[in-house]
Parts: structure tokens; sequence; C-alpha cells
């Protein structure tokens, strides 16, 4: 189980990749894969609310309780077929992150000669759907040698490779959203009041560290929500400490609640962190396409759609 390892892909926007170990030659295990099974991939959709101001005077936010369906993002990680309502989703070490190639894969999956119930392959998928436990596996094997410190890579199939495609060509951007991480790692950044930048309608909240409101006795000895007021010499900060009711009333509503003023703010003191749902997974937008079983190693009577 330790011939990969994680790592940033080769890849270009790709994230992290699944590296080989040691030396793994031709035919060889990279990696085992227990399949949790999904009777119908649509169990997999998920609503997700989208927040936006809607009463900045009051400082309120409402969800979008009529936004769009979308699929959880463990689709991405889950294999499927174009004949079947059926997902396998595998877990093992590091097999989650071994990225896509359908020129040059280095990988394939096959079916494991160990498995707990290898008859399910012979058997409709309502008859073991139910089962609680997993009963299927796939193995990762060399398509060729596979030199120490290479990417895995395995081919997701070629209804994958035109869904992406199609996904790239028709994404369109955000404007002026950068999410908080990157935010939080900008050298020398300058925080700004909300006359200058309203940043919940970009998908962020301003914070305030715990350490620093221990330090000024506020009654937080958590991170909190805060504002600033005015941009001070030396970079620092007149900074309001703010509560704000995440959890919303039934009707969706969050509501923000003034609270302590903070004189002399360091930056330091200060943070980014995400809004609800703000993040680019969470789009109407995302690509979400699970990855492709080989036809030639897919029962015929899994295949329950036209």
């Amino acid at each position: 189980m330790d011939n990969i390892k994680g790592g940033d892909s080769t890849i270009p926007d790709a994230g992290r990749g699944a590296f080989a170990n040691r030396f793994i030659p031709k035919g060889g295990l990279v990696g085992p894969a227990p399949l949790i099974h999904v009777q119908d991939y649509n169990a997999l959709k998920t609503f997700l609310p989208k927040f936006n101001h809607t009463d900045l005077s009051n400082k309120t936010f409402s969800a979008d309780r009529d936004g769009p369906f979308t699929f959880q993002l463990i689709l991405n990680y889950c294999f499927g077929h174009d004949k079947s309502t059926l997902l396998l989703c595998p877990y093992g070490l590091f097999t989650s992150v071994i990225n896509h190639s359908h020129q040059n894969p280095n990988t394939r999956i096959q079916w494991s000669q160990r498995m707990r119930h290898p008859e399910w392959r012979e058997q409709p998928i309502y008859q073991w759907s139910d089962v609680g436990h997993t009963g299927l596996q796939f193995d990762f094997v060399a398509l060729r040698d596979i030199e120490e410190g290479e990417e895995i890579l395995i081919d997701y199939g070629v209804t994958w490779e035109a869904a992406w495609h199609e996904h790239v060509q028709r994404f369109v951007p955000r404007e002026d959203y950068i999410p908080a991480f990157e935010l939080n790692e900008m050298p020398d950044l300058e925080f700004r009041t909300d006359d200058e930048d309203d940043y919940e309608a970009r998908g962020v909240f301003l914070m305030c560290h715990g350490w620093y409101l221990r330090q000024k006795y506020v009654e937080h000895d958590k991170d909190a929500h805060c504002r600033i007021l005015k941009n001070l010499e030396n970079v620092r900060y007149v900074v309001q400490v703010l509560e704000i009711d995440l959890a919303g009333s039934k009707d969706g509503r969050m509501t923000i609640e003034e609270g302590t003023i903070l004189w002399s703010v360091p930056s330091d003191a200060l943070f980014f962190k995400d809004m609800p749902n703000s993040r680019d997974h969470y789009q109407p937008n995302v690509f979400r396409h699970a990855m492709m079983i080989p036809d030639d190693m897919f029962p015929e009577i899994w295949k329950n759609k036209p």
C-alpha cells in the first residue's frame, strides 16, 4: 500500500497527484482500492445554496434557496459507466489523487483477484446494492515500468475527456474572486473598510484572530468576525468585532450585530475566511463527472440504462 505517495502534480492546475515511492515493474501492483458502491449516482445530488447580500444597511444576508442542484464533489473521485447508474468510489492510500492522461497513462484499473464478493459481478445491482460493506475492489496496475518519483497517471476514458474539454471551453471564471487562503498568503496586504471594499460580496469574511482578542480582554476566546472602520498609520486599523449568526433563521437569513471597537489593531491580527458555499467547487458551473470504467471490464448485467 505504500507504493505511491502524494505530492504536487506535474499537470498544470491539477493540484495534488500520486507518485511512485519506488520502482514498479510492468504488471506490478501500484495500489489496491476497495470500492464503496452507490446504486444510483443521483444520490450524490445535493442542494448548495449561495449566500448574498440582501440589505446592506441592516447588515443582513439571505440564502439563495432557488439556486441549482449540483453533484457533490465526491462524484469526481468515483468510477462509473455510460450505460449504468452504478458508481464505484475507491478508497486507498493516495489512489484518490491519481490524475488523468489520455495520451500517456502508465497505470490502469483491473478487477482485483481478492474481493469479498466477486459474485456481485454476475448479479444485478439491486441484489447487493443495499449491503452495508464493500465487496468489490480495483487494483491499479502498471502498464509499463514506472520509475521512482514518476507521477502515476490513468486514462479516465474518452467520455470523461470529451466532457472536460467541453467544460474548459464554456467555463467563465468569476470576476474579482480570490479565495481566502490566497488572500492570506499575500504579503503586505492592506485591509480596507466596508466603504472601500465589500469583502462579503466577494465571498470572504474578514476575521480577527482569537489570540489577539484575548490580549485585548474582549469577550471572545476564539476567532471572530470583524470589520475595518478606519485605516491608521503604520498599517494599523480601527476594528469592530461582529457577532454573525451563520445558522440563520427559518427563512435562511444571516444577521450581523455590531460589537466591541478596538484601536490600533495590527495587520497580523486579521485574516480572511471563506463564506459558506463561496468557493469555486460550490458554484453551479463546476465540473462534475465520474471517471469511466472500460467497457471490456464492466459487467453487462450492471447496464441498467438505455
